[in-house]
């Protein structure tokens, strides 16, 4: 699927030229050059994460109640 999205990305630089295109996807594919998201944390992690913002709030609303 990088493969898919540097042709997207070559077809938006090229702006419809089919030799503009094919260079650049040439380049992207010569080069490994890729636009991928940063990856996601674990779910472990989140979960975790989750579990302790929501502690410290019980313990916080707790407290303000006594």
């Amino acid at each position: 699927s990088n493969d898919y999205e540097n042709q997207k990305i070559a077809y938006m630089l090229s702006r419809g030229d089919i030799s503009k295109f094919s260079s650049t996807l040439d380049a992207l594919r010569n080069h490994n050059i890729s636009f991928d998201k940063t990856p996601h944390p674990p779910q472990e992690k989140l979960i975790a994460g989750l579990t302790e913002a929501i502690a410290a709030q019980t313990k916080s609303k707790f407290k303000n109640e006594n």
